[in-house]
């Protein structure tokens, strides 16, 4: 329903500046729901509703760094699902053509699904999770681009600086990856606690963001060695239990493997 009245709905009353605010809703909610299709269409048409805020003083970084499940890195495999996920084809959106193309060619999970009637559930479900991903990776890049090339005030009104916090917290690495690639410099950013991304990381038991830190050179040095504002350093945080990380532990079964996967963060 949604991508219909999207088809049908005319670009100028979202495109339009008056409704600007409106628009950013709009977006904010496509990315809350996952039709990230149809934010990528409406963003490619006016990219500047990247910095753009709705009501809630919210924008579509801020809640594309909120997103875990978007992106492989949020979501858990077994070993065929992942083998599944690997071999699967799925198309990406097409470009932009012109300005007066305003038809988009939207993934439907449920007319995929009669397009595949070869294929289980599982696999089903498996393929629409990897059409998700494509979609909201295809939406990052095109964020990632567009902060990269704003003004000053535009990247104040982005966000950009919660958002990368939002992602460290959440485990979202290829936000951080994609944001920092044209500014690395926004690896230094810290919360109000004094905190940069890494250490944040660590408080919330955040693995796959933590490793990031092993790909960068001399700039880890200064991270690593960085203390908060109650001068904890990574090592402290690591001996800390928050209450996201006491949620995520539990799902390690076992007080053994519990204990193992801990000890592992001072290893």
């Amino acid at each position: 329903m949604t991508h219909y009245l999207y088809n049908m709905t005319t670009r100028e009353v979202l495109l339009s500046p008056e409704n600007e605010c409106q628009a950013a809703l709009f977006v904010c909610q496509c990315i809350n729901n996952k039709w990230f299709d149809v934010a990528l269409d409406l963003l490619r048409r006016r990219p500047e509703l990247v910095f753009a805020k709705s009501r809630s003083r919210r924008n579509a970084v801020s809640v594309l760094s909120c997103q875990p499940s978007a992106f492989p890195s949020g979501s858990r495999f077994s070993f065929w699902q992942r083998w599944i996920y690997s071999c699967l084809k799925v198309k990406g959106p097409k470009p932009l053509s012109s300005e007066d193309d305003v038809h988009i060619n939207i993934y439907e999970p449920q007319d995929q699904k009669k397009k595949k009637n070869f294929m289980t559930q599982g696999i089903e479900q498996i393929y629409d999770l990897k059409a998700t991903h494509i979609y909201a990776h295809e939406l990052l890049l095109l964020m990632s681009k567009t902060i990269a090339a704003s003004d000053v005030a535009q990247f104040d009104q982005s966000s950009v600086h919660q958002a990368m916090l939002n992602a460290a917290q959440r485990g979202v690495t290829e936000f951080i990856v994609e944001v920092i690639k044209p500014n690395i410099d926004l690896l230094m950013v810290l919360d109000e606690e004094r905190r940069n991304i890494f250490q944040i990381a660590v408080a919330h038991r955040q693995e796959k963001v933590f490793s990031l830190i092993y790909g960068l050179d001399a700039i880890k040095y200064p991270l690593i060695a960085y203390t908060d504002r109650d001068y904890n350093n990574m090592l402290h945080l690591a001996g800390q239990l928050s209450p996201q990380s006491q949620v995520k532990l539990q799902q390690i079964s076992g007080a053994a493997l519990q204990m193992q996967r801990e000890l592992q963060w001072f290893k």
